[in-house]
C-alpha cells in the first residue's frame, strides 16, 4: 500500500491543506481545480447533462446500492455522495471514491470502476491516509482512536480502523514527503500536540476551583463578620507578560521556521531533507531550539 500512501500524499501537498477535517466546500474548490466535479445525490440532476444518456441510468443505479460512486467519462469526471452521512463519513466516502480516480482503477462497464477486492482495497487505504495522515499524527502525538475520531471526525469504527493503520505505520526514517508534509501542517500539529491540548482542560479546571475557593472564603467571611475587626485586602500584582528573548543573530520571521531534532541530543535541523534526521525525530519552532541550547546541524543548508 505504499504506492497509495505516496498518492495520497502528494494529493493532500497540491490541495495545500493545513488542517485535518476540512471543510466540504473547501474540498469541492480543490477537486474542482483538478477537473473533478463533486456533487451531493441531491444535486445529482445538476451534471445529468454532462453525462451521455445512456450512462444516466447506470449513474442512478449506483447512487442507490452506494454511499457515493465515482463517474469517469472521456472529458468529465465527478465524485457523488449521499446527503443522508455523517460529514467524516462524507469526508471518507469521498476520499475513497478520488482514491479509485487517482489509482486510475480500471472500469466496470462505461463510467464505474470495477468492485473488485484489491481496487476497493486500495481506495479505502487511499481513504484513511488522506483523512488521517500517519506522519502528522505520529507528529502530534498522544493518540488514541477516541483522539484519532476527534481530530479527523471519523466515527468511532472507522476511527479505530485508522488508529489500527497508524499503529502499522512505523518506517525507521522519514521520507522527503512526509517531511514536506509536516512542515505544510506545522502549525496544525502545534496547537493539537499533547501539551497544547491540555491547556483549555486545565483552564476549565482551575477556573472551577477558583470559584469553589471563592466561595467556600465568602461563606467563612459571613460565618465570622462578627469575629473579625477588618476586612483583610489582598493587594493584587498585576501580571504581564514577559518579553519574548530574540537572538540577535537571527530575524522574527526566522525564529518562526519549523525545525527538526532527534528525541536525543542536542542538534537541530532546518533542511527537512538533511539525511541525520531519524523517523522520531520531534518538530519545534526555530526559537524554541535556540532558547533550549541546541545547536544547528552542521550539514543543513
Amino acid at each position: 500500500m505504499e504506492n497509495i500512501k505516496m498518492l495520497s500524499y502528494r494529493f493532500l501537498l497540491e490541495a495545500q491543506f493545513k488542517e485535518l477535517n476540512i471543510p466540504i466546500e473547501q474540498l469541492e474548490t480543490v477537486l474542482e481545480k483538478q477537473d473533478i466535479i463533486l456533487v451531493a445525490y441531491s444535486a445529482a440532476e445538476s451534471i445529468q447533462g454532462a453525462i451521455p444518456a445512456d450512462v444516466w441510468p447506470e449513474v442512478l443505479e449506483g447512487m442507490r446500492q452506494n454511499d457515493g460512486i465515482s463517474v469517469v467519462c472521456d472529458d468529465f469526471t465527478a465524485i457523488l455522495y449521499s446527503d443522508d452521512l455523517s460529514y467524516g463519513k462524507k469526508l471518507h466516502t469521498i476520499y475513497h471514491e478520488l482514491g479509485h480516480i487517482k489509482a486510475k482503477h480500471k472500469r466496470s462497464g462505461k463510467v464505474r470502476f470495477a468492485e473488485n477486492e484489491e481496487q476497493e482495497r486500495e481506495a479505502e487505504a487511499f481513504a484513511y491516509y488522506t483523512v488521517a495522515p500517519p506522519c502528522i499524527l505520529h507528529e502530534i502525538g498522544g493518540m488514541s482512536d477516541c483522539v484519532l475520531a476527534r481530530l479527523t471526525g471519523l466515527d468511532s469504527k472507522s476511527a479505530a480502523e485508522a488508529y489500527r493503520l497508524l499503529e502499522e505505520d512505523r518506517q525507521g526514517r522519514l521520507l522527503a514527503i512526509e517531511k514536506q508534509l509536516i512542515l505544510q501542517y506545522s502549525g496544525y500539529i502545534k496547537s493539537n500536540q499533547a501539551g497544547e491540548r491540555q491547556i483549555p482542560q486545565l483552564i476549565s479546571m482551575f477556573g472551577l476551583t477558583a470559584i469553589v475557593v471563592v466561595c467556600t472564603l465568602f461563606v467563612f467571611y459571613l460565618n465570622s463578620k462578627s469575629d473579625v475587626p477588618d476586612i483583610i485586602t489582598i493587594p493584587i500584582t498585576e501580571v504581564t507578560e514577559a518579553e519574548p528573548v530574540v537572538s540577535p543573530k537571527v530575524t522574527v520571521k526566522e525564529l518562526e521556521q519549523i525545525v527538526w531534532k532527534a528525541e536525543s541530543g542536542d542538534v537541530y535541523h532546518t533542511d527537512p531533507n538533511c539525511y541525520h534526521i531519524p523517523k522520531t525525530a520531534v518538530t519545534m519552532y526555530l526559537d524554541e531550539a535556540i532558547a533550549a541550547g541546541y545547536r544547528k546541524c552542521k550539514d543543513c543548508e
